[in-house]
């Protein structure tokens, strides 16, 4: 969409600005009439009664947005003088225009100052620095250095695994040593049983022949209930022994094989580290020792239009106290805007940057200005007088408006307005 008049009520008449599709310049050294017809834009943009915005769409609709004075305000098809339902599917930014808190979300980003520009290339810094390096070799860089933080990070991750198996083979060499010593105290118990068993034998034979019979058949079944026991005890550490062999060999084959995979994640993560630190150095001398990878993976095609719009400004062969940080922010705020809004949106509202930016810098703010209104609608307000003259020019050429109260002279011929 872009705005054709702004008419503000005034009790002297209805107050008319018309805007040109692209680019519209206000200048005048009279600040108090050119803020003053500059404000209005302002004002109608900001949702202010009595004002009036007629606005024609991408498909030749024309609309206009009416806030009367003392009255609602309203959306109305400019062919049929009909209201436009609020609520209408497709009317995208044009149902917004009558909605105030809508459109100071807007200006908050599309009202440019130098102040803002200022704080925007402080805000943009880290961005604005890697535009004016090598890109295509930071993104290379910095898509290995991606590759190779996953790639260390496995390792790190491969080692943590397997120091959590060695303490779940500590705990199963502490069960085999309980195992073997279980199985040897069994074997203990079976030997003493048996010895026991021998000897309460020993004795009941002798007590049937020498002493008493039946004291001596009661001793010789004790000594066959102690060998039986004894024999039972054997037989559990038979077992015990047979089923040593296979758990204390797990564990020593588990043990090797943890030694071979130790040996080989180390490995792995001395190469990924090492690596990581090549590139690192790399990326530090291509981008600075401050830079940060990840905005580039983040931004890039942000800062590939920011790279655009700065080859602008670093080819300006200004003198050293010309200071490039309002034109830097401007640079930056177009490329956040390509991404942001690459459709049309409210007029970018350009408060006077020429006035605040090196005149070695004019030419390439103005080519900025230009490449902006390719992308959607803008409003310059200067006292300069050479953007005023350029402004003519442009606007000989059909590219722009000029409002001014001045003659201006041109290549093509005179303006006035």
């Amino acid at each position: 969409m872009w705005i054709d008049r702004i008419v503000t009520e005034l009790p002297t008449g209805p107050e008319i600005v018309d805007l040109h599709q692209r680019l519209t310049v206000i200048s005048s050294t009279d600040d108090r009439r050119r803020r003053d017809a500059y404000e209005r834009i302002v004002r109608a943009l900001r949702v202010h009664q009595g004002t009036q915005i007629e606005i024609r769409t991408d498909y030749g609709e024309s609309v206009v947005a009416s806030r009367p004075s003392g009255r609602p305000a309203a959306l109305i098809d400019a062919t049929t003088h009909a209201p436009i339902p609020h609520d209408r599917g497709g009317l995208g930014i044009i149902g917004q225009v009558n909605d105030p808190h809508a459109m100071e979300g807007h200006l908050a980003t599309l009202h440019v100052t130098p102040l803002s520009l200022q704080q925007r290339a402080h805000d943009d810094a880290a961005a604005i620095d890697l535009a004016q390096r090598p890109l295509d070799q930071l993104w290379e860089v910095a898509i290995q250095l991606q590759a190779d933080r996953d790639k260390l990070n496995t390792a790190i991750n491969k080692h943590s695994d397997l120091d959590a198996a060695a303490r779940e083979r500590q705990s199963r060499e502490a069960s085999v040593d309980e195992f073997l010593a279980q199985q040897q105290e069994s074997a203990k118990k079976a030997q003493l049983f048996f010895i026991v068993a021998g000897v309460v034998a020993l004795l009941g034979v002798a007590s049937v022949l020498l002493i008493n019979t039946l004291l001596g058949l009661l001793m010789i079944l004790a000594g066959a209930g102690v060998a039986v026991t004894a024999w039972y005890i054997g037989q559990e550490a038979e077992e015990l022994d047979e089923e040593l062999p296979d758990t204390a060999l797990g564990v020593q084959l588990g043990r090797v094989d943890e030694l071979f995979d130790s040996v080989s994640a180390g490995r792995n993560q001395r190469s990924a580290q090492e690596t990581l630190h090549v590139n690192e150095q790399r990326w530090a001398e291509l981008a600075g020792p401050n830079a940060d990878p990840m905005v580039l993976l983040r931004e890039r095609t942000r800062i590939e239009e920011l790279a655009n719009n700065i080859r602008f400004i670093a080819d300006v062969p200004a003198p050293a106290e010309a200071d490039p940080t309002i034109l830097l922010g401007f640079a930056s705020l177009l490329a956040e805007l390509s991404r942001r809004f690459p459709a049309e949106r409210v007029p970018l509202l350009i408060d006077d940057l020429f006035v605040n930016v090196h005149p070695a810098y004019h030419g390439a703010l103005r080519e900025l200005i230009v490449r902006a209104s390719h992308r959607r609608q803008v409003v310059v307000e200067t006292a300069d007088l050479d953007a005023c003259t350029w402004a003519a020019t442009e606007a000989i050429a059909g590219n722009a408006l000029l409002i001014t109260d001045q003659s201006v002279a041109t290549d093509a011929g005179t303006a006035a307005a």
